[in-house]
């Protein structure tokens, strides 16, 4: 069987940083970590209203906690999902685990 050919592809560089798999929660008061899972899913509420501010509003969450710029913060996965992975270049995983274990550890 012949495997099926991608329509425009998207590859991602492999630059140095760390990951975290999130949860989004919409229609917060406020933008927050809600909790960390056993599995180390990080649960976060932002005020966004509707699908098309989500993204924008996550990068600068998530920017703003581990201060870092906007530009090293990549999402990946289905924009329409409530699933993300966040990678964050520049950001090793020991100081991603460092900042968050002190923020909700």
């Amino acid at each position: 069987m012949k495997p099926k050919r991608l329509i425009n592809p998207q590859f991602h560089n492999g630059r140095g940083g760390a990951a975290i798999a999130v949860h989004i929660k919409v229609n917060a008061a406020q933008d927050g970590i809600l909790r960390i899972s056993r599995e180390g899913k990080v649960h976060i509420q932002l005020k966004a209203k509707n699908k098309s501010e989500i993204d924008a509003n996550l990068v600068a969450f998530v920017a703003a906690f581990f201060n870092v710029k906007t530009h090293q913060v990549e999402l990946l996965g289905n924009p329409t999902s409530n699933e993300r992975l966040v990678t964050i270049t520049g950001l090793t995983t020991e100081d991603l685990q460092r900042k968050i274990t002190a923020a909700y550890g």
